[in-house]
Order: structure tokens, then C-alpha cells, then sequence
């Protein structure tokens, strides 16, 4: 049996939540690691977004000031990200729009230089329905 929350207790995870993982937006080509503890097993950080989060409502936390630009600080393919607020992170999958990513940019094949755009990276405590 799954278990529901009100919206206000929904609130107060993500906003607890929210004060650890406002900070930075690491952006990497290659293999995800298994957790967030774990070092990078290959690929490349391609872009760097400094980030913080709007206060929660309806269950839901959305990026702060979205879309942010960055300039790309190496070529390759976007696959995840880790946000890192000090001693706490947090890893998660990229994509464009439409492919089912936990962030968004507007453009997942990256060139040194060029800059690129994160435009969504929202989290949800959800209900079942």
C-alpha cells in the first residue's frame, strides 16, 4: 500500500530538501555513476550552472530564475548531472525537451565555448494515484 501526504507535508520535504541541494549544477558526458558517492567512472564535465530552487508549492520545486545560460567548458554529449551543495549531492539524467530527463537544456550536444541553456530541473514529492 502506498503511502500519501498532504500538500503541506509534500511542502516541507522538498523545502528541507531544497536547502541541500541549492548550489551548483555539474554537467557530464558518459556512464552515470550508481550514486552520488560514487567518483565519475568516465566521461567529462562539459558545463557548470549555479543554481537554487523556488520555495515548494503543490508538492513541487522549480528551478530558480529558469532558464540559466552557462558557457560550455568542454565538447561532448550531455548525459547527467550532480548538484553539489557542499558534502551533499545529488545525481539525475539530462535531455532536451521531451526526453524524460530530471533536467532539461536546450541542447544536449555541447561544444566548448558555445553556451548552453538549462531551462527546467523541477522535483516532486507525487502522490500515487
Amino acid at each position: 500500500m502506498a503511502l500519501h501526504f498532504n500538500d503541506t507535508l509534500r511542502n516541507i520535504i522538498l523545502n528541507n530538501m531544497r536547502s541541500y541541494i541549492d548550489g551548483y549544477c555539474y554537467v557530464y558526458s558518459g556512464t552515470r555513476p550508481i550514486g552520488p558517492d560514487y567518483p565519475l567512472a568516465d566521461g567529462v564535465l562539459l558545463v557548470q550552472f549555479n543554481i537554487s530552487f523556488n520555495g515548494a508549492s503543490g508538492g513541487k520545486i522549480t528551478l530558480y530564475n529558469a532558464p540559466i545560460a552557462s558557457e560550455v567548458v568542454a565538447t561532448g554529449t550531455a548525459t547527467w548531472f550532480r548538484l553539489i551543495d557542499g558534502s551533499y549531492k545529488m545525481d539525475g539524467d539530462i535531455s532536451i525537451e521531451g526526453g524524460g530527463g530530471d533536467a532539461i537544456l536546450d541542447n544536449v550536444n555541447l561544444t566548448d565555448g558555445e553556451m548552453v541553456t538549462l531551462k527546467k530541473m523541477d522535483f516532486s514529492v507525487p502522490n500515487p494515484a
